[in-house]
């Protein structure tokens, strides 16, 4: 299959803590829903959709055992790239916890494209996490 798609981590040592910390059949429905999505020519608004008041912001959404979990990311550096600004974004009762996390996502974004910051990793979901 062509992969469409490449992932990169904004901070990956804050990425590796945040996964380190998950159960392990949500560390791997993650590292399936990337794979899935590294495939997809178009993702569906169901799985990856515009955060509504941040520009340049999305969120995937993933359902976990017993939580579904956001991730923040932009699209870039380059075309065909998604960037996960911030891994720790939350749903619980339709809002984002923690609550500033799309605030915290686009400064990422500014500061990242400032400093070059996302070309540092690519994602690889074959990656320890530890």
């Amino acid at each position: 299959m062509n992969k469409y798609w490449s992932f990169y981590i904004f901070n990956i040592h804050e990425f590796r803590a945040w996964k380190k910390g998950l159960p392990e059949d949500d560390k791997a429905k993650i590292d399936l829903f990337i794979s899935r999505l590294e495939m997809i020519q178009t993702w569906p608004p169901k799985l990856v959709r515009h955060v509504s008041g941040y520009r340049k912001i999305y969120e995937l959404r993933i359902f976990g055992n017993k939580v579904v979990y956001r991730p923040l990311g932009c699209y870039g550096p380059k075309r065909n790239q998604f960037t996960i600004l911030f891994p720790m974004a939350i749903e619980k009762g339709n809002k984002f916890e923690p609550h500033n996390a799309p605030k915290r996502a686009q400064e990422r974004r500014v500061f990242a494209k400032k400093m070059e910051v996302l070309n540092e990793y690519e994602y690889d979901e074959t990656e320890e996490s530890d």
